[in-house]
């Protein structure tokens, strides 16, 4: 069966010259016919494409629910869904944009019956009104900012929320597929509505005249894997166009940038061109001092939640979130999601998850060597907590 038949769209009389155009066809077809959250007088913003694969990328990850059964769901082709979830698909812009309704609706209608549990989405924490303040001064100065904080302690979900809500702002994540100067330039091509050309030479004066006065913010997440090469193009990028930048990534960034400074090149530029820097890690302090996250905190994380907590839990969780090298506020977050599986099957048997249930899901999950280091490490937490 080819992708027609699978989209049950009968080709016109005489056919299609060219097989994409017959299945971008059968795509929009379908969704006109369908009705699923078709509008193509309204083209979704990126930052709307972008929250709506981020949305099936949690259900597919934490559910573990296969492309090809949101395939059949929809009635699309795999093949061509997973080119338009990668943000790969070179067809049209209408044809994406129905791909991608249909599959908002279902993820909505899925949410709505209460399917299964999910992964706690974003909440407004104490660092993410500080990546928010960040982005925010970059972008009313026009200037270059940098956050670093390691894995796990928010910076990923508030730079996205911020995206999402801010006019202008283009996020994008460095990956080993866009790592290089060129095909980070075709991929923010992409984003601005642009031709992906080859050639650095045309994409560079593209992504420029594209870009040059409009005031939008470029938010680059995980530039740690960012090279020098790269990290000069976007710094060239904002001095030719005016855009404010925000890089973010883990400590190696900061001590990148640091060393290159002392090079009398490149890396001096880029150091100089950067307005301030926010270091998450040194916000708490090596002393115990101010936490990251609070109780309240944990708290809006729970009220995402399918599954209660009681008291000395929400405790030892928030004891979990402010644990450097741990996984932080990301670790208490999946442990929660499994509790929440958990209580699911045990519904008759557990109502409410206390601190034993978290602690043996916890050696479940990371092992017991790792899980004493970490119950050794939030009694101190809590011990500081009390004091």
């Amino acid at each position: 069966m080819n992708d027609r038949e699978r989209l049950g769209y009968v080709p016109p009389e005489g056919g299609f010259t060219d097989e994409r155009d017959a299945i971008d066809e059968a795509i929009v077809n379908h969704a006109r016919v369908t009705g699923v959250g078709m509008d193509a007088a309204t083209p979704l913003q990126e930052h709307e494409r972008a929250a709506i694969r981020e949305r099936w990328a949690n259900v597919h990850d934490t559910e573990r629910v296969t492309l090809g059964h949101l395939a059949k769901a929809i009635g699309a082709a795999a093949g061509t869904l997973s080119q338009v979830l990668n943000g790969n698909y070179d067809g049209s812009a209408e044809t994406i944009d129905a791909t991608l309704r249909q599959v908002d609706d279902w993820l909505t209608n899925r949410q709505a019956q209460g399917d299964g549990p999910t992964l706690p989405g974003f909440v407004t924490t104490r660092v993410a009104e500080m990546v928010a303040g960040y982005v925010k001064l970059a972008r009313s100065t026009g200037s270059m900012v940098v956050i670093v904080g390691e894995s796990g302690c928010g910076k990923t979900m508030a730079l996205k929320a911020v995206a999402g809500t801010t006019a202008g702002a283009i996020y994008m994540s460095i990956t080993p597929g866009n790592r290089r100067d060129v095909t980070f330039l075709r991929e923010l091509c992409g984003l601005v509505g642009l031709e992906r050309v080859h050639a650095l030479d045309a994409l560079w004066r593209a992504a420029v005249h594209r870009l040059n006065g409009t005031g939008r913010t470029l938010i680059v997440d995980e530039a740690d894997l960012a090279n020098l090469d790269l990290l000069t193009c976007i710094r060239r990028l904002r001095d030719e166009t005016g855009i404010a930048v925000v890089l973010s990534g883990q400590r190696k960034l900061a001590e990148t940038l640091a060393v290159k400074a002392m090079d009398g090149s490149k890396g001096a530029t880029l150091h100089s061109r950067t307005m301030c820097y926010l270091n998450i890690d040194e916000l708490a302090g090596d002393d115990g001092g101010e936490r990251l996250y609070t109780t309240e905190d944990v708290q809006r994380v729970l009220a995402q939640s399918k599954v209660r907590v009681a008291p000395d839990a929400l405790r030892w969780l928030g004891a979990l979130a402010n644990l450097p090298d741990y996984g932080r506020l990301r670790a208490a977050c999946t442990l929660l999601l499994s509790a929440q599986i958990h209580a699911l099957h045990l519904r008759k048997r557990r109502d409410v998850i206390d601190v034993e249930f978290l602690k043996a899901l916890f050696v479940k999950h990371s092992g017991k060597t790792v899980a004493d280091r970490v119950a050794s490490a939030v009694r101190d937490e809590l011990s500081r907590m009390v004091g």
